[in-house]
């Protein structure tokens, strides 16, 4: 097969899952001559489109394909953030997933080390595939109640991340972004506006939907739940009205937030894995059940605090089965 032969082929077989690994390898072999002209192509098309369109994002993956970054041949051994990461993968499925952990809290005494941001940014712009990235950060939606993110995590690595691509979780609305942050007056703000271009190929996720409500005062009872399991306030007589109004928005599976869990689930078109992912869910929630049936009728002198854990061990349940479900539903 010939180099024009090869770029036919791919041509035809690129928007197929299942060839374009295949016929993209075969694009490694064409010739100097041929690489040179078809990066001219690429040139010339981004030069005169915008980089929204989706074929402007796909050109720029083989452009860095044919074009491969010497970050690809960087290894670390220490990144300043996680303190932990795992690499999951199956021959089924075409994704690859890295899973990083952190404590919630900075307090790393690693100094002039490489800074998870960082990476994350050079991953995105110099990797020839379009990443997904999802950060436990206040899930956000329309007209819908939550902690404001900005307001959320303060001295954390996922709120020093939000606040670095906040114009990359924003999507289309960075321009707007911009306009109100001409001249932004923090290094993080400032550092997202020139992050721009880490949003052409990748898209950013909001994952914690919990506390995502209705009403203010659900919201209210939220916050009430998350403070006195920290042992930061202890509850009053009027905030058990509260922190009921939240548990009975989670277990009705008619509420807002059950809805889009439901959703991503109803959208995983393998029949085996929507299946299995679907019988964990339902034993996860199941395990507490109890505790929440006694807490919709728990007076403020038996509000135990083994309790208000176990609810807010429900809640995390319903979060990482978002994600899961999320991750793994059809386009």
């Amino acid at each position: 097969m010939d180099d024009i032969e090869k770029i036919d082929d791919f041509c035809k077989k690129y928007q197929d899952e299942k060839e374009y690994t295949n016929c993209l390898k075969d694009l490694k072999n064409i010739s100097q001559h041929t690489t040179h002209l078809l990066n001219n192509t690429i040139q010339q098309y981004q030069e005169n489109n915008d980089p929204k369109k989706s074929e402007y994002v796909e050109y720029e993956l083989i452009r860095r394909f044919l074009n491969p970054s010497p970050f690809l041949q960087k290894k670390f051994t220490q990144i300043e953030g996680p303190i932990s990461v795992y690499q999951m993968s199956h021959q089924k499925y075409p994704h690859i997933f890295y899973l990083y952990g952190d404590e919630h809290i900075k307090h790393s005494t690693c100094t002039n080390k490489y800074n998870i941001i960082d990476y994350i940014q050079d991953t995105i712009i110099n990797l020839p595939v379009f990443i997904d990235i999802y950060l436990e950060s206040a899930y956000i939606y329309k007209d819908k109640f939550n902690i404001n993110p900005i307001d959320r995590g303060i001295g954390t690595y996922p709120y020093d991340i939000y606040m670095n691509f906040i114009s990359c979780f924003k999507k289309d609305k960075y321009i707007k972004f911009k306009q109100k942050y001409p001249d932004p007056s923090s290094d993080s703000l400032r550092r997202s506006v020139q992050n721009l271009k880490a949003c052409e190929t990748s898209r950013f996720h909001y994952i914690d939907v919990r506390g995502t409500v209705d009403f203010i005062h659900q919201l209210k009872g939220f916050e009430l739940i998350v403070n006195i399991a920290r042992r930061d306030y202890k509850a009053t007589k009027s905030d058990i009205f509260y922190i009921k109004l939240y548990i009975k928005y989670i277990i009705d599976i008619n509420s807002f937030m059950n809805k889009r869990i439901q959703k991503q689930l109803d959208n995983i078109f393998d029949i085996t894995l929507k299946s299995g992912l679907e019988k964990d869910y339902n034993r996860c929630l199941a395990r507490y059940v109890p505790t929440l049936k006694r807490l919709v009728l728990a007076s403020i002198n038996n509000l135990s605090d083994y309790d208000l854990d176990q609810l807010i061990e429900y809640d995390t349940c319903r979060m990482d089965y978002y994600l899961l479900f999320r991750v793994f539903r059809s386009p």
